[in-house]
């Protein structure tokens, strides 16, 4: 049987996860807006969210290799949490200039806000959501890891497991092959005394 890892059943996924993601906060705040007896269309509201999710859509694969090059393990590694809170605060501040050009665009120039407010608006509002979400990229990623290496160690264990019981077998068929042997000999010669 061939072993399938998490890891491989999750990776083409990734941008439907994200896409989906990305969906789901258009849609609540379309919700949102509306409740609140404001207009905005469906289209503008996939347009201003879907961009912030894509970010973590390109931004997956450099976590995923930071975390599987800088693991996080016991006794914490000083270079590895550096290197990941390095990372977490470049991709959370490069994701908020990011939304935070791409949704100054739907702004109406009239209420429009100088760039600079915009973007530090932005940042303030994004930065700990990103980072949130860079800790949880690392964390599934640490946790598809650790059931990937729990799934192979049971396989090897099952190996193990069976190729004990054929060494046990054979070590049985060795015990019984003498005792057949020696008791063929003795109805030979039993017979050779007898009847020569």
């Amino acid at each position: 049987m061939e072993q399938t890892d998490l890891r491989s059943l999750i990776r083409p996924s990734i941008p439907a996860i994200w896409t989906a993601v990305g969906v789901f906060a258009a849609c609540q705040l379309y919700l949102l807006v509306h409740s609140q007896g404001e207009s905005l269309t469906l289209w503008r509201a996939l347009a201003t969210q879907l961009p912030a999710w894509w970010f973590w859509l390109a931004a997956t694969p450099v976590v995923l290799l930071l975390a599987r090059r800088a693991p996080l393990g016991r006794p914490l590694d000083v270079r590895a949490l550096a290197a990941h809170t390095l990372t977490a605060i470049t991709l959370a501040v490069t994701n908020a200039a990011f939304v935070g050009v791409v949704n100054y665009r739907f702004f109406p120039a009239a209420v429009r806000p100088p760039l600079g407010t915009y973007l530090l608006n932005s940042l303030y509002s994004r930065m700990l959501f990103d980072l949130l979400i860079y800790t949880a990229i690392v964390g599934i990623a640490y946790a598809v890891d650790s059931h990937d290496r729990l799934r192979a160690r049971e396989i090897d264990a099952a190996r193990l497991e069976a190729e004990l019981a054929h060494a046990e077998l054979n070590a049985l068929k060795m015990q019984l092959h003498p005792h057949f042997l020696f008791n063929t000999l003795h109805a030979v010669s039993a017979l050779v005394e007898r009847d020569p």
